[in-house]
């Protein structure tokens, strides 16, 4: 545990959000005692969370190793974090340190990194793939990224500590998993539930997720800048997968693809309605679907399901207008070249999730022979 000083928690009136509460504190470093904020809670109870939160996944400075004391799991973790930390991005941190929490410290707590054996991995595997979710064993995928997750870390702690490699070996068992065909709308479908969204604000952001093809993080944090009428500046997502407690971070996008993706009009005119009308009733206009903060998840996904009910077209989720817009693209003649470039993909997982559309355009070329 770093050496930490009792927090002070302060409060303050804002305009927009009423009363929020900000909590500082100090941290020891390697360069000395240096404050810490962590700000913006709704509650005094929601900032002594963060903090506890915080000292619970403090990141420190790997130190080099003397090839004589004991390396604990938890002095490891601690330490291999602190080395990767300006590496990767803050919510592959936060990924790795909730998947740690769940399904590698209770198993490895205590341990010395030294001392683990290749017996001990699969000790651990047999474990991780009787666990269930909600009653259900985990998926191949599931199981695959806290593996992998776990795999890079122990093999930084083989290349820092010396340890004899435990993984040499070892194979990870696969799980067959009955896999639902990914659900997608058809222009038709996508027109009947729009008919049925009551407010201009949905209407637009809706309509931009389906003939834009972005993903919802990059959509939440569009400000005015990034649209010039025509097309869409696609540079930033948002996160709440914060490590200091933070409410939200804006940063890169995925694969770190920025992009420009033209528009059709009818998305265009909805945008322009939209914008005039925040401009008419002087709303704050720091995003284009937010105001003074992007707009939230939970507010996107409550208009999504109201939408699907009133309209009665199939249930799909908010990620799958990505997957219908590329269905779409597809349907005219893009090839998977431009398809990655508008969505920001990589051709090769483009072609890995999406040549399975192939299918049917193959047996029609064929058949024209």
């Amino acid at each position: 545990m770093p050496n930490t000083f009792k927090y002070n928690i302060q409060e303050r009136e804002t305009k927009n959000n009423g009363t929020l509460y900000d909590l500082y504190f100090y941290i020891q470093t390697p360069d000395g005692r240096k404050q810490k904020k962590l700000s913006g809670f709704k509650t005094k109870k929601l900032a002594r969370q963060a903090y506890e939160q915080f000292i619970a996944t403090y990141i420190a400075t790997p130190k080099q190793y003397n090839g004589k004391s004991v390396v604990t799991y938890e002095i490891a973790r601690r330490e291999y974090l602190g080395a990767v930390q300006s590496m990767i991005k803050e919510s592959s941190l936060y990924d790795f340190i909730h998947t740690a929490r769940a399904h590698y410290d209770e198993f490895f707590a205590g341990r010395d990194m030294h001392t683990i054996t290749k017996q001990d991995i699969i000790a651990w595997q047999d474990y991780l793939w009787a666990k269930k979710y909600r009653g259900k064993l985990y998926t191949q995928k599931t199981l695959s990224k806290i593996y992998g997750q776990f795999c890079v870390f122990y093999s930084w702690c083989v290349e820092h500590y010396g340890l004899t490699d435990a993984l040499k070996g070892v194979k990870m068992p696969r799980r067959k998993d009955n896999k639902e065909p990914r659900q997608i709308w058809t222009e038709a479908e996508f027109e009947q539930f729009i008919a049925c969204v009551d407010t201009l604000k949905y209407k637009a952001l809706f309509t931009t997720l389906y003939y834009c093809g972005c993903r919802v993080g990059e959509l939440q944090t569009l400000s005015p800048q990034d649209y010039d009428g025509k097309q869409l500046f696609i540079h930033a997502t948002y996160s709440r997968k914060t490590i200091d407690g933070a409410p939200y971070r804006i940063t890169e996008t995925k694969n770190y693809k920025s992009r420009y993706v033209p528009l059709p009009e009818k998305t265009t005119h909805l945008l322009n309605e939209w914008l005039q009308y925040k401009e008419k009733n002087n709303m704050k206009n720091n995003f284009i679907f937010g105001e003074s903060d992007p707009i939230s998840l939970n507010a996107i996904q409550k208009a999504f399901s109201n939408g699907i009910e009133k309209s009665g077209v199939k249930k799909i989720r908010i990620h799958d207008l990505r997957h219908s817009y590329v269905s779409l693209l597809m349907s005219k003649g893009a090839n998977f070249g431009v398809i990655a470039a508008l969505i920001g993909d990589t051709l090769e997982q483009v072609v890995k999730t999406y040549a399975h559309h192939t299918e049917d355009d193959k047996k029609a070329i064929v058949s024209m022979l």
